[in-house]
């Protein structure tokens, strides 16, 4: 929703601001990624998550101290513009939420679109929350560029 798209104009405009606050303080990235859990997951809720399902993530970036490589591809595709092309063969799975993003948008960074579906669930982590769809998608795309 625009009204929630906040997060990803300053992520895109203030990469290393946000990094650097984050990398700072242990309560402002679980805070951070908790909202972040509850939005884009399954029902808009913390209660499909184990709370190891969510502080592993969190301590992964805190401990590596990278959560700003996650804002790279906001900040690197200018606000909004392009994002770099792809040209290896690509399955696009998009989460339930994000059901407005067309194949024609992923055709614009895309070369080889080898699979597009709308997923039913899973939320913004679909590997995290629907691991045998992803699965499925990966094996049928290997099949795909092997053939």
């Amino acid at each position: 929703k625009p009204s929630e798209s906040g997060y990803a104009h300053q992520q895109a405009t203030r990469p290393d601001t946000l990094a650097v606050a984050l990398t700072d303080s242990p309560a402002g990235l679980l805070s951070w990624l908790v909202e972040k859990y509850a939005a884009w997951g399954p029902g808009n809720r913390l209660e499909p998550y184990h709370p190891d399902e969510i502080i592993t993530p969190v301590m992964l970036y805190w401990m590596t101290r990278s959560i700003g490589t996650s804002f790279r591809a906001y900040s690197e595709s200018g606000s909004g513009g392009p994002h770099p092309l792809i040209t290896v063969p690509a399955s696009l799975f998009i989460q339930q939420h994000e059901a407005g993003y067309l194949r024609t948008l992923g055709e614009k960074s895309h070369r080889d679109i080898r699979a597009f579906e709308v997923l039913d669930r899973g939320g913004h982590f679909p590997a995290w929350k629907a691991p045998a769809d992803i699965a499925r998608a990966i094996l049928a795309l290997e099949e795909a560029v092997n053939t």
